[in-house]
């Protein structure tokens, strides 16, 4: 049924492109490959975050994470901080995920930095100054020149993490660009 309706609204579309005066549409198909790109990129880049924070995770880091989420207010300030630092609430809470996922927080520790990260969401709004995805292609060639250039392990990984930052805010900026 809905594919139906997208059909339709696709041919009605086109049909209004060619009268004149009428400003054309957008490409259906254009929109499609650069949504379905944009998320095929953002979700490799979460695969190679977590695959990444895995490798990365030692016992300092561990604890480092389970210090800043020992409580509930700590866990909220913080996902608070995290977003408010990385301008999107998206990202932190995927990155969550991929924490999670890599057995680095407990689910519960999760719960508060995924509230604290609708707090940072409001603060990052207030503060909205830069369009943080502009960058993403620099931490996409910081991160690769991290991972392919030492020779130290230790600096490869975090090679990786950055990479995969990078990967998850330049899927998210083609999603964008896509839906303009």
């Amino acid at each position: 049924m809905a594919a139906g309706a997208f059909a339709t609204a696709g041919a009605a579309a086109a049909q209004r492109a060619h009268e004149p005066g009428v400003p054309p549409g957008p490409e259906w198909v254009d929109l499609a490959l650069g949504v379905v790109g944009g998320l095929a990129l953002f979700l490799y880049g979460v695969t190679r975050l977590s695959g990444a924070l895995q490798e990365a995770a030692g016992d300092s880091v561990r604890s480092l994470l389970a210090r800043f989420t020992t409580n509930r207010v700590a866990a909220v300030g913080t996902g608070a901080v995290a977003t408010a630092a990385l301008d999107s609430s998206s990202v932190t809470i995927v990155m969550v995920i991929a924490l999670v996922h890599a057995g680095l927080l407990t689910f519960a520790q999760s719960l508060g930095v995924v509230m604290g990260s609708n707090i940072g969401t409001t603060v990052s709004s207030l503060l909205f100054a830069t369009n943080f995805d502009r960058y993403a292609p620099l931490l996409l060639a910081l991160g690769l020149g991290l991972h392919v250039v030492p020779k130290s392990p230790r600096v490869r990984t975090v090679g990786l993490v950055v990479l995969g930052v990078g990967l998850v805010f330049f899927g998210l900026s083609v999603i964008g660009d896509a839906v303009e």
